[in-house]
């Protein structure tokens, strides 16, 4: 089998490890056939006649089943994918990026948000102690506890549902579906601009004479579970499961150490 040369917008990737369309950093992208289908790298190595397309994810693929993808693919018709955004790019010399594989983002018709269930997630504790040991008169104590806590959204695996089937979908391979679920979910959930925050509370604590108190907060997070649903112009409905943070909060214990 002849060498092929790789191209140019493969060479300076290998140079930068950045996608020229995000600027994101990644080490490997992913590949795709002619066909729009994904192969492995070393399925895409041996399209070419080559040996140095090698990942250690190569080694947990079949063989036999990249041997008969390199038999049917035209190098060409190999693209590279941003694993980030879904820029694609020719791997080798003289190749193009075909209509299948940079087929059109799908349309955002309508977004419906389903809320599931809440979920918290421990964040650390602080302490503070209150002495009125060297006293009989009961001490009322006020102070202020605050937390500073950044808004998060989080996208679990992707899948979309058309006519009663499923479909498989990347993220990366559709950033306007993304960028619109996160705008819902920030118009929804975020009250200000800002996407960091300060959660502040008043304690009032009264402690009886002769009573040293030890007081602990355990801070957690709280996340808002649910599926953001959008229906696209294809009129598939594209499910993605989020969990996104809505504030955080704190369980009070008193110890007496008296």
């Amino acid at each position: 089998m002849p060498i092929v040369l790789y191209s140019k917008e493969y060479l300076k990737f290998n140079l930068t490890h950045k996608c020229s369309g995000c600027g994101k950093f990644f080490l490997m992208p992913e590949f795709l056939d002619g066909d729009g289908n994904k192969i492995s790298a070393r399925a895409a190595d041996n399209i070419a006649g080559k040996t140095s397309l090698k990942t250690v994810t190569n080694y947990f693929t079949s063989k036999e089943e990249d041997e008969e993808v390199a038999q049917a693919t035209d190098p060409s018709k190999v693209v590279a994918m941003c694993p980030k955004c879904g820029k694609k790019w020719p791997v080798f010399s003289g190749g193009v990026v075909s209509d299948i594989s940079q087929q059109q983002t799908p349309i955002v018709k309508d977004i419906e948000v389903k809320e599931t269930h809440r979920s918290e997630e421990r964040i650390g504790s602080e302490q503070r102690v209150v002495d009125n040991s060297q006293s009989s008169i009961e001490l009322e104590r006020r102070f202020t506890v605050s937390k500073d806590w950044t808004q998060s959204i989080s996208f679990e695996e992707e899948t979309g549902k058309s006519s009663g089937t499923e479909i498989s979908i990347g993220i990366s391979e559709v950033a306007d579906i993304k960028a619109a679920a996160e705008q819902e979910l920030k118009t929804r959930y975020t009250k200000t601009e800002e996407t960091r925050q300060t959660y502040a509370e008043e304690i009032i604590l009264k402690v009886p004479g002769n009573t040293k108190l030890l007081v602990e907060f355990n801070w957690k997070r709280i996340w808002q579970h649910g599926n953001i649903i959008i229906l696209t112009d294809a009129g598939d409905a594209i499910n993605l499961p989020f969990k996104v943070i809505v504030g955080v909060t704190f369980d009070q214990t008193q110890i007496d150490q008296t």
